[in-house]
């Protein structure tokens, strides 16, 4: 016995007959007859007295009709579970690999309760990357990281989030530890733990040239909890962005230069789909977006 004969059973029981049940089980007369006898037959019972006009349930019939209503009723509800959750809206989520993480992965997990008919893909790669997925469609919206020598399309709305600057980050028990702010030159020959995908990397290294400053950098690596560790640990100092500097690292301010980034929203205004809408609408950012700027 199986699920279709169950169905093609229902089929007959229903319809009190073979030709209306065979319309109904979207088969041959002929063919439904033979499925029957084979349930009949499987089962060692006959479900139905077949009568010249008239076709009725057994005994046995009525007994089985009560389980196999159960049955297939109980087989529709897992396929239309499972359909809805085939044709769930999916968003797609980017963010750029040197934002703070669990901030973003907070509001995530917020949404995804309250949503939870939308499904989310978070992809993380540098800000260029995600633009151009976004562009290509790949992408429902970004979260990227400007420092204001990027060119943003224009049909993109952006939104922006919030500024921070670059700071110095050192041991609590560093020679730094105990100043406020420093110029650059403070690096000269100090221990540097070198972030490899800093956004302002190649314009540190311009000034470290124009200014013949040469720390001596004694790792490199394009994981900030690593670097961070390192800088913790003592092995050297680094140049972070504020908010990923935990309080118990020294902060000292660099005080000839102002470097700083932008930490903003971007999406295809003209191809926003009702996820994208919920998500903005859900993080306050849906109303005035501005025209994204080079």
């Amino acid at each position: 016995m199986n699920f279709r004969q169950l169905e093609q059973f229902l089929a007959v029981a229903e319809t009190g007959s073979f030709s209306r049940g065979a319309a109904r089980a979207h088969v041959s007369q002929p063919a439904l007859s033979t499925a029957i006898a084979k349930l009949e037959g499987d089962l060692c019972v006959q479900l139905f007295n077949r009568q010249a006009r008239q076709v009725t349930l057994t005994a046995e019939g009525y007994q089985l009709m009560s389980s196999a209503k159960r049955i297939v009723g109980e087989c529709e509800a897992v396929r239309s579970a499972l359909k809805k959750t085939a044709e769930q809206e999916t968003l797609a989520i980017g963010i750029c690999e040197t934002l703070d993480l669990p901030a973003i992965a907070a509001l995530l997990e917020q949404f995804r309760r309250i949503h939870g008919t939308i499904r989310l893909k978070v992809l993380e790669l540098p800000s260029g990357a995600l633009i151009e997925r976004l562009q290509a469609g790949r992408l429902d919206l970004t979260y990227l990281v400007r420092t204001g020598d990027e060119t943003i399309p224009a049909q993109l709305a952006e939104r922006p989030l919030n500024t921070e600057k670059y700071v110095i980050a050192a041991s609590k028990d560093h020679r730094l530890a105990g100043q406020r702010s420093a110029p650059l030159s403070v690096l000269n020959d100090l221990p540097f733990i070198a972030r490899n995908h800093c956004e302002y990397r190649t314009i540190i290294k311009q000034l470290w040239s124009e200014q013949s400053i040469r720390p001596k950098v004694v790792y490199q690596t394009a994981q900030d909890q690593r670097a961070l560790e390192l800088v913790r640990a003592g092995l050297g100092v680094g140049i972070f962005p504020e908010s990923l500097v935990a309080d118990d690292l020294a902060i000292v301010d660099i005080e000839d230069h102002s470097l700083s980034r932008r930490i903003s929203c971007v999406w295809k205004r003209e191809s926003q789909t009702e996820a994208v809408t919920a998500f903005l609408r859900f993080s306050q950012l849906e109303n005035e977006p501005e025209e994204a700027t080079p």
